[in-house]
């Protein structure tokens, strides 16, 4: 049996983005229609990070999801990621696909001194593990102030804990 649920992190200014779910829909169905597009400016929850200083030889963004214990990706549902820089000449995001949800995503990028700020946005869902599987839907949009200085020698790694 499968239970679907909607689980939103919003701004309480920003609730117009969301449509009812019409359950009568078989769960392969019941995907990225419910939320806004990753990149619009109402999506879901923002999640604002410290500054990171990484080394213009950086060639990856290292990107780990952390799901709830007791939660796995659900694959039949869309994964849709989109990652953009407001500097591009500084930080730049290279061509990157995932179709299926990981924990470990590799994002190419380019790197140059000065100071960019890269923007992550993912949407996908996840399930608990069991004979009763409920479901929920993700949307979260990562905002990571980056500095590019040849004093550094750090990877560029990432961390977003989806909460319970």
């Amino acid at each position: 049996m499968l239970l679907i649920g909607l689980v939103v992190s919003m701004t309480l200014s920003n609730k117009s983005h969301l449509k009812a779910p019409d359950f009568s829909r078989s769960p392969q169905r019941l995907d990225s229609t419910l939320l806004t597009e990753p990149g619009d400016e109402s999506s879901g929850e923002i999640r604002i990070y410290d500054s990171l200083v990484v080394a213009p030889s950086v060639e990856f963004l290292n990107l780990e999801i952390v799901l709830p214990e007791g939660m796995k990706f659900y694959t039949r549902s869309p994964f849709k990621i989109k990652v953009s820089s407001d500097h591009p000449e500084i930080l730049a995001p290279g061509k990157f696909e995932a179709k299926l949800p990981s924990h470990h995503l590799k994002i190419p990028i380019t790197a140059t001194a000065g100071q960019a700020r890269l923007t992550v946005d993912l949407l996908f869902s996840y399930c608990t593990t069991g004979d009763t599987e409920i479901c929920y839907y993700k949307e979260v949009r990562l905002q990571i102030p980056v500095t590019v200085s040849e004093n550094s020698d750090r990877e560029f790694k990432v961390c977003y804990t989806v909460a319970n």
